[in-house]
């Protein structure tokens, strides 16, 4: 169980200020169950994500996000769930989280302490990189990795407070 803190919105009120906030511990069901009594209130969740599904390949687990975060908000939302933003240790790996994605998504490649020291969120070895032609090229500052730049199944550096989906992982 964990809390749930759901705004309730009456009909006819101004959004800005007449609204009550509600931090519930309760099951999804229960919440259900509290909401049909409300009736005519609209609820709006405070959880930025859409419930995702872990995916088992090569013995980790690889969940996609399709919230836009910026890639340090990506990674905390991913220790949240216990693991990591993705790292990507062979050209299998690649190709099953590339297909996860709908195009372009922030995995946990950084070279934010030391520039041109690329290194997993996780702080796995890197034993593997999947750059497209050209990249990284740390244009002005880009110091965060996404892969299926521009539609290919290779990685490029963007700029980390950029709001893109993501890829979760853990062991």
């Amino acid at each position: 169980m964990r809390n749930c803190k759901v705004f309730i919105q009456l009909q006819g009120a101004t959004p800005d200020r007449d609204k009550v906030t509600l931090i519930l511990r309760v099951s999804p069901m229960k919440l259900l169950v509290v909401l049909l009594f409300v009736g005519s209130a609209v609820v709006h969740s405070t959880e930025r994500t859409l419930p995702g599904v872990w995916e088992t390949f090569n013995g980790r687990s690889f969940m996609f996000v399709k919230s836009l975060m910026s890639w340090s908000e990506a990674q905390v939302h991913c220790s949240s769930l216990g693991g990591s933003l993705a790292s990507i240790h062979n050209v299998y790996e690649e190709e099953f989280v590339s297909r996860m994605t709908e195009g372009r998504a922030w995995i946990g490649l950084t070279d934010s302490r030391h520039e041109g020291l690329w290194l997993w969120s996780s702080s796995e070895p890197v034993t593997y990189l999947g750059w497209c032609a050209g990249r990284p090229d740390d244009d002005r500052g880009q110091h965060c990795a996404v892969i299926n730049h521009q539609g290919q199944r290779c990685w490029d550096d963007m700029w980390c407070n950029d709001h893109l989906p993501f890829v979760c992982a853990q062991k």
